[in-house]
């Protein structure tokens, strides 16, 4: 199966309000909150509705659905994940802790003795953090600190931003017709893996920061359930 035959069946996946089309999208967005994802798929995803809605084929209603459904799997995902956590006593919830847990933000995090402060769980450092690829270390901090609002309202915005960003690079290909869908998906494609790069080497760089140890207040124990 070669690229413009996958390339064609995404293209008439997002082509219309498929209900099928919603319940994936919403299945991938509520595991994605759990760290079970596959890079490039929902960056793919967006871009191709962009450029459908550009080509017009989807109207703004049909996009704003996608949205919506993107949404509400992220919600009830990191929500569940939120509950998992305050039910720290499972194996599960002990393992994400363990491995996500809010000491890891000390080697992830540039600066992070500003991190470390109060401002770390306010809405635009959960909303940054998300965009910076860390979203389970802070939806794991906001449920030992109990914020389920400042949670939710950071998946709100940090989807906001993420999603509309491809959409509207979609969009403005299929208005415009410079590129194929093919040529369209291979460079922003390319694009996205140069910024994973990127951050990953600028994790490297600046995450060994040392945190302030008078900064960090110890961890509350997880509730039971």
């Amino acid at each position: 199966m070669d690229l413009e035959h996958i390339l064609s069946q995404v293209l008439e996946l997002t082509g219309s309000a498929d209900p099928r089309t919603f319940l994936i999208l919403f299945a991938i967005c509520s595991v994605g909150e759990f760290g079970l994802n596959i890079p490039f798929v929902l960056e793919s995803f967006w871009l191709m509705v962009g450029y459908q809605f550009g080509r017009q084929a989807l109207t703004p209603v049909h996009v704003g659905g996608y949205w919506l459904a993107a949404q509400a799997g992220r919600q009830i995902g990191g929500i569940a994940l939120y509950h998992v956590v305050r039910a720290g006593a499972i194996p599960l919830g002990k393992f994400y802790t363990r491995h996500w847990g809010p000491e890891r933000l000390s080697g992830k995090l540039p600066n992070y003795r500003w991190a470390s402060s109060g401002k770390l769980l306010s809405l635009f450092s959960t909303t940054l953090g998300r965009l910076w690829g860390m979203r389970i270390p802070f939806t794991i901090t906001l449920a030992l600190k109990k914020k389920p609002r400042t949670l939710s309202l950071g998946i709100m915005f940090s989807s906001l931003i993420w999603d509309l960003v491809y959409i509207f690079l979609g969009g403005t290909v299929g208005a415009t017709a410079t590129l194929g869908p093919v040529q369209l998906l291979l460079i922003s494609l390319a694009v996205v893996a140069a910024i994973y790069l990127i951050v990953l080497v600028i994790r490297r760089v600046f995450g060994h920061a040392r945190p302030d140890p008078g900064a960090v207040p110890p961890a509350e124990p997880a509730a039971k359930a």
